[in-house]
């Protein structure tokens, strides 16, 4: 078993003043104090170029050595000791999460898809395995130690589910962001994002580096989502488009429509009118997409009324943001909800991007190698379900049912085949 760095204040901090790990001791050489630990008569002290022959060996604590140990050199340690110190290092590992699904809590860019990462890193999927390391401890003072630790774990464990409980509560209601996100995906199938792209092209070849459609299904999404009416959505998206796309400058004009809406006087240069032109049809593209957007979520929100689904998810665990998000957004009843391979290696901090993984001493608690195929069972929070609009590769959360009619219908649109 791995003995892994752990800091004596953090775990003074928790409450984990275990003696068999406090006082944990190896007989350790170096040639002085700048120099790292080597393990005496290891084979990397015998090759280290590093250490002189005159280095002397010495028995030092754990704890204090070990992040100066050298990275070819491993100590050993009795077993009960190992596991109190691995079941310190996993209540030090849920202490940190937890932390980082507080600050989760508060960002204002919280989302459900970052929920379903902290919610793939839970400290209660490890609860089992904890409790494998401290069952077989020896009756006496390892067993109290034992119990001490766990008494702390269940408080970390605690804080955790309270902090996912804040993070829930202030997300937006689990079916409409589901239907937000059905709503952009179907009107973008209905060629949106085509002739979001035959406006970027104004900006360069290639487009600039704010795509004109994924500027406004943002805007529009993030407006309904904290309760806005149409009106105020399709304000929120313009406003968004005014203060991104529209600051870019004007470089190929050939891909203006024709003919041309913008009276040429009242223009001190050709860019100037350039840009007006392209803001006249940019806002025009805006309008019809929110109301596409208005009426897909209209249609989303009626046409879920199941309380609950059986869903089958082809490609288990799924790696796609919106199937992560479907998932985590509803009562958990069955296994935890999966989470794509993430590195082994984060800073706690950098949950908050969405990249979150545990650290490599929890790669053993890592999913197991998943099927081709799984299904899970989720629960409805509020009075309606989100449908299965389609199976491909992987799932794709959809809200409404096959048959349902395009929002493009009436308006001019098409649904490609």
């Amino acid at each position: 078993m791995t003995v892994e760095i752990l800091d004596r204040d953090t775990m003074l901090r928790l409450g984990l003043d275990v003696g068999a790990v406090m006082q944990a001791s190896a007989v350790l050489a170096r040639g002085n104090a700048r120099q790292k630990w080597h393990v005496p008569g290891s084979i990397s002290h015998r090759a280290c170029s590093s250490v002189p022959a005159t280095a002397r060996a010495e028995e030092v604590l754990l704890l204090d050595a070990l992040p100066r140990l050298c990275s070819a050199c491993r100590v050993e340690i009795d077993a009960p000791t190992a596991a109190l110190w691995r079941a310190c290092a996993m209540t030090v590992d849920a202490e940190a999460v937890s932390v980082a699904l507080e600050r989760e809590a508060g960002a204002k860019d919280c989302s459900w898809s970052r929920y379903a990462v902290a919610l793939g890193h839970s400290p209660a999927a490890w609860h089992a395995e904890l409790l494998t390391l401290l069952e077989p401890l020896p009756d006496g003072d390892l067993a109290a130690q034992g119990r001490e630790v766990l008494v702390v774990w269940e408080r970390m464990l605690g804080r955790w589910r309270d902090a996912a409980m804040q993070v829930r509560q202030t997300l937006p209601p689990p079916l409409l962001t589901a239907c937000l996100t059905g709503a952009v995906d179907r009107v973008a199938s209905c060629g949106a994002s085509r002739r979001g792209q035959e406006l970027d092209r104004l900006h360069g070849p290639r487009g600039g580096p704010v795509p004109l459609w994924r500027v406004v299904a943002e805007g529009w999404a993030k407006a309904r989502a904290t309760g806005a009416q149409p009106d105020g959505a399709l304000a929120a998206a313009l406003k968004k488009v005014a203060s991104t796309w529209s600051t870019q400058p004007i470089r190929d004009v050939s891909h203006l429509p024709t003919p041309a809406v913008t009276p040429a006087g009242g223009h001190d240069s050709p860019a100037s009118w350039a840009r007006a032109e392209a803001d006249h049809h940019a806002t025009a593209a805006v309008t019809r997409w929110c109301a596409l957007l208005d009426q897909a979520l209209a249609e989303a929100l009626t046409a879920s009324e199941e309380p609950a689904q059986l869903v089958l998810i082809h490609e288990w665990p799924p790696s796609e943001a919106c199937a992560l998000a479907f998932l985590s957004a509803r009562e958990q009843i069955g296994p935890a909800v999966p989470t794509p391979w993430l590195p082994t290696r984060c800073d706690p901090d950098d949950m908050r991007m969405g990249r979150c993984a545990r650290p490599s001493r929890r790669a053993s608690r890592r999913p197991s190698s998943p099927s081709s195929t799984g299904a899970s069972v989720v629960r409805q929070v509020g009075v309606a379900a989100v449908r299965v609009d389609r199976v491909r590769s992987s799932a794709r959360a959809s809200s409404w049912s096959p048959n349902s009619a395009s929002p493009c219908s009436g308006a001019g649109g098409h649904r490609p085949p």
